[in-house]
């Protein structure tokens, strides 16, 4: 691949000093594809909230809008191939993105916005304030092309309660009715629900061991993609998903394919990294 041939993305979410989580993961996950990243963070953590004290600066909203209004002025914008929202710490900065992209747009360009709605989990509950997920469900999810929720952050933007517990409690009926009520284009759900070997659906991939399930949701069409479980694993793996799925698509790969493509790739990441702390080695070996 030569220079002029190389992909550029704009990705939005937190920077850690340690932990490989946000844009701290991505730019290597967006360039283990050969692609360049233009990235601004939305928050400044020391390091990975589970890893140590928590020390977090917020970037000011007005600074934010500064910095994409610069890049936009400088043409470091109009020649992006895609978009990656990510955590935001406050919800005046998803209306600021949200005003960016809808400029985006109205120049025409057909460039896939993937939004990674980054809003908790089932063991922590909430990492944002509630006024920030309620932003990104009002205000980003309808200008994305495809966003990529874990189970918790589907439930919850579907107007249902993600009350504690385990992927092996939900079925796919459940996870058609939440997607009806989702106005978004393209929905995967990362993580879905836990398979055993010997379960049998009509989308159950045959394979031996306990299986981790993706759900891909093409407007109403359902395809679910099965891959290895694994226990202990470090975390930035939902970062990196979102990262090689948006490559995948500005590569010019279809959906269907990137994501295949993208639980591929993850399976054998986690499989390398797990009982380690950070995923970040495994990426490029």
């Amino acid at each position: 691949m030569t220079k002029n041939q190389i992909k550029q993305v704009l990705a939005i979410s937190s920077e850690v000093g340690v932990g490989d989580v946000g844009l701290s993961i991505a730019r290597f996950a967006f360039g283990a594809q050969h692609v360049s990243t233009i990235a601004l963070p939305s928050v400044l953590f020391a390091c990975r909230p589970d890893m140590g004290k928590i020390v977090r600066h917020p970037i000011a909203a007005s600074f934010l809008d500064e910095q994409l209004t610069a890049l936009k002025h400088d043409g470091l914008l109009q020649n992006i191939e895609g978009v990656l929202t990510g955590y935001f710490a406050h919800a005046e900065q998803v209306f600021v993105v949200a005003r960016h992209l809808e400029k985006l747009a109205s120049l025409n360009r057909d460039i896939p916005i993937l939004i990674d709605p980054i809003l908790g989990d089932f063991d922590t509950g909430f990492y944002v304030d509630l006024e920030v997920a309620v932003a990104v469900r009002d205000v980003l999810l309808p200008l994305a092309d495809v966003i990529t929720p874990n189970l918790f952050e589907f439930l919850w933007l579907a107007g249902e309660e993600p009350v504690p517990r385990t992927q092996v409690d939900v079925d796919f009926t459940e996870l058609k009715q939440g997607r009806s009520k989702l106005p978004v284009k393209n929905v995967v759900v990362t993580s879905a629900a836990r398979l055993s070997g010997d379960e049998t659906t009509e989308h159950k991939v045959d394979r031996e061991g306990e299986r981790i399930a993706t759900a891909l949701f093409e407007k109403d069409d359902l395809t679910v993609f099965n891959s290895a479980y694994f226990e202990d694993v470090p975390k930035g793996t939902g970062d990196v998903f979102a990262a090689h799925l948006l490559s995948s698509l500005i590569l010019g790969h279809p959906l269907n394919e990137g994501v295949n493509e993208t639980v591929r790739a993850l399976e054998e990441i986690a499989d390398k990294a797990k009982g380690f702390k950070t995923i970040a080695p495994y990426l490029l070996s």
